[in-house]
């Protein structure tokens, strides 16, 4: 198995701590799912909405990210940058802001367990 960039590691780290310390308001009914987003120069998600049970947390591993969240201004994350969502935001951007180099993040969705 490929071993994971060492900021990514330190990333899991820090949630693996927040979800053992089971903050306030934590449920055992809820999962946490960490997904790897790849896109390829120029590439971009559909606009869409997350559950409204899901916190997604987003970690720029390569590459340059724009993002829009809500109604919020678009924005670049760039690698080791990280943004948040609420639950039930709707994410109108996500594309890799370069014609020319590959994109990759780290979400990390912490929802019901029936999401």
């Amino acid at each position: 198995m490929k071993e994971l960039p060492a900021e990514v590691a330190e990333f899991l780290e820090r949630l693996g701590r927040i979800a053992e310390a089971e903050p306030q308001g934590f449920q055992r009914s809820q999962s946490l799912v960490a997904v790897e987003v790849v896109y390829p120069p120029g590439a971009a998600s559909l606009p869409h909405s997350h559950a409204k049970s899901a916190f997604i947390y987003a970690y720029v591993v390569a590459g340059n990210i724009a993002s829009k969240v809500n109604d919020e201004p678009e924005r670049i994350y760039k690698v080791g940058e990280a943004f948040f969502e609420e639950p039930g935001s709707r994410h109108p951007v996500s594309r890799n802001a370069s014609k020319s180099e590959p994109a990759k993040l780290l979400a990390v969705f912490v929802a019901g367990a029936s999401d």
